[in-house]
């Protein structure tokens, strides 16, 4: 009710699209991911990422479908470090310490994936 004793008005089309967009929310959340390195043909680049697709994003940096990002300009198109997490956000929280990590260690994850 509001101040003036009369009842809010509510629109029952904004409650659902606030409740969907909660239940999406809520399952992008539950939803595995993966986190990945890709480097560059020399080695001389690192790209770390998050997805819930690899074999897609992996095909995408490949390709180069965005063209002027990061992976693209520096050729990263090397897959060589995955891990898959149960949850996506356990994927992100990852790929953020990760990045937040020296050069040496990625590559101590990539040698003990890859040791080729």
């Amino acid at each position: 009710m509001f101040a003036d004793g009369k009842p809010k008005q509510t629109n029952l089309t904004e409650q659902f699209k606030d409740q969907e967009t909660k239940s999406n929310l809520e399952f992008m959340k539950q939803m595995g991911g993966w986190v990945y390195i890709m480097c560059s043909n020399n080695h001389s680049t690192l790209y770390v990422g998050v997805t819930s697709n690899i074999a897609s994003r992996v095909y995408e940096h490949k390709t180069k479908v965005y063209s002027t990002g990061f992976s693209a300009k520096y050729n990263c198109v090397s897959l060589v470090y995955y891990r898959r997490f149960v949850l996506i956000v356990e994927a992100i929280a990852e790929e953020k310490r990760i990045k937040g990590g020296s050069r040496k260690k990625k590559e101590d994850l990539i040698i003990a994936l890859n040791p080729e």
